[in-house]
């Protein structure tokens, strides 16, 4: 927009972080890039959620998996939800502009360790994996580009990852967009039906904070699928469906005790995926997967919990051990509402649909990680059921079988999530989806929204590509067309889109 010529002001939430601002420790980075400082569950404590907040937003803390819809899931996008665009050559071509802007490739030369046990194990069992695309440019095979990899997840220090920090957001610089950080938007302002800008309050770098109006003539909301609802409800948007349909791909970590070093915090956080279980019982649902970032806070976190001594002895093992994420396409969906004061409220459950596709993919991971040389799997259950393994054969394969039987309710297991969508969904039916198919909300005209809140249903992958796809064939249908008049209205908006 701005390299069009549209006076452009990007507002965030939380601070604007670069280079040496990235300590990489998770007791700083944590708190000061994620919300609510890493600390946002659902209601019931039930479910983590990790969401960015800084500039840049997932693009600055994700783990650089860069990969494209699945063409299955972008059918079943045009077809069910009437969006025609997402299986046309348009949409491939965002995808493609994106790709090309934030240097997508498979040139990185070395695996870590729990991505290596992913590929090994797979291979044996033969079953396929695959390279992951990711958005880095100017890695080297030295040791410190391979160590420095595992630390992105709190922020790039050196530039590798080529997320919205060094490209979008600072072409969109250049081009004289304004930027201003560290700014909560409580509503957006609307006349006669049409937005004309917004209200919120800036924090200053003393900590005074400061009431803002913004005048303008298109309004695009693109806080996260948490947060943009919210900010809608707040504004007074009353559709039913906002804030619904919200989909998590609920994780769940199933790590495992090896002979030798993994040391899990080096090296790319992702570079393999196995996706043989993605589409199960002959529908578009099931699980990929994958590998986490792995440091000490987060590991404490994910590893299962029976009592103090136990858990500090399964941390003192931590450089042997590798973590496999099952991470699943939810077909049953949550809500995010708002509480007296405006801000979201979460609420998840994971349905007994998607915990049996989760189940098939923790049974996955587990043979997977025995066939790989683990000697113990522990596997993601409150009651901490551990598998033993000697040369690649399971000595309490029953365990496996018991799995499905054991409580699966909140907080008898550790449930995450990285990626949130689906609350504001773009569709055709104005009855049921908020969202009109060029991204413009059906209850207030020059309103648009153009994150993962947009998504029809979930990606099915790591989002950032199919994000950052929808933003830019959004943009497109912008630049084409112009904003609607409120006729009702004398007053003039100033110049910013």
């Amino acid at each position: 927009m701005a390299a069009a010529g549209h006076d452009v002001l990007v507002i965030e939430k939380g601070p604007y972080c670069h280079g040496c601002d990235f300590t990489q420790r998770e007791v700083d980075m944590m708190g000061k890039l994620y919300d609510a400082k890493g600390a946002l569950t659902t209601q019931d404590g039930g479910v983590a959620l990790l969401a960015g907040s800084c500039l840049g937003g997932g693009t600055t803390v994700n783990w650089a998996g860069a990969f494209r819809t699945p063409d299955y899931v972008l059918q079943e996008w045009a077809r069910e939800h009437q969006v025609p665009h997402f299986a046309s050559l348009e949409f491939k071509r965002s995808l493609d502009a994106v790709s090309r802007a934030l240097s997508v490739n498979i040139d990185y030369t070395r695996h870590n360790g729990q991505n290596q046990a992913l590929w090994d194990g797979s291979t044996k069992l033969g079953q396929e994996v695959k390279l992951i695309p990711r958005n880095e440019k100017g890695l080297t095979a030295s040791d410190e580009h391979f160590r420095g990899l595992g630390y992105t997840t709190m922020g790039d220090r050196y530039g590798i990852k080529q997320g919205t920090l060094n490209t979008y957001l600072l072409q969109a610089f250049g081009h004289g967009a304004r930027i201003l950080a560290d700014t909560h938007m409580e509503r957006v302002t609307i006349e006669a039906g049409v937005a004309k800008g917004a209200e919120g309050v800036h924090t200053t770098a003393d900590g005074r904070r400061v009431s803002i109006t913004v005048r303008a003539k298109r309004v695009v909301v693109a806080g996260g699928s948490v947060q943009s609802p919210a900010l809608l409800l707040r504004s007074g948007l009353r559709h039913p469906h906002i804030g619904q349909h919200l989909h998590l791909h609920p994780t769940v970590a199933v790590s495992a005790l090896y002979p030798h070093a993994i040391n899990p915090w080096h090296g790319p956080s992702m570079s393999v995926v196995n996706d043989c279980f993605t589409m199960l019982n002959g529908t578009n649902f099931g699980a990929k997967l994958e590998t986490p970032p792995a440091h000490a806070g987060l590991m404490a976190m994910v590893l299962p919990w029976l009592s103090g001594e136990q858990h500090k002895q399964t941390m003192l093992e931590a450089a042997h051990l590798g973590s496999f994420i099952v991470l699943t396409r939810d077909r049953d969906g949550g809500r995010v509402s708002i509480d007296k004061h405006g801000a979201p409220l979460v609420d998840y459950v994971l349905s007994d649909f998607d915990r049996a596709n989760m189940l098939q993919g923790v049974r996955a991971a587990a043979e997977i990680h025995v066939a790989a040389g683990a000697r113990k799997v522990y596997l993601p259950h409150g009651s901490l059921p551990i598998l033993e393994a000697d040369g690649g054969t399971l000595r309490n394969p029953e365990l496996l079988d018991k799995l499905p039987h054991l409580g699966w309710k909140p907080n008898q297991f550790s449930l995450y999530s990285a990626h949130q969508m689906s609350t504001c969904r773009m569709g055709g039916t104005e009855a049921t989806h908020p969202v009109r198919p060029n991204g413009e909300t059906y209850e207030v005209r020059n309103l648009f929204v153009a994150d993962a809140s947009a998504f029809p249903a979930c990606s099915g992958v790591n989002p950032m590509l199919t994000i950052m796809a929808l933003a830019h064939y959004t943009a497109q249908e912008m630049k084409a067309s112009s904003p609607t008049v409120a006729f009702s209205s004398s007053r003039s908006a100033a110049a910013a889109q």
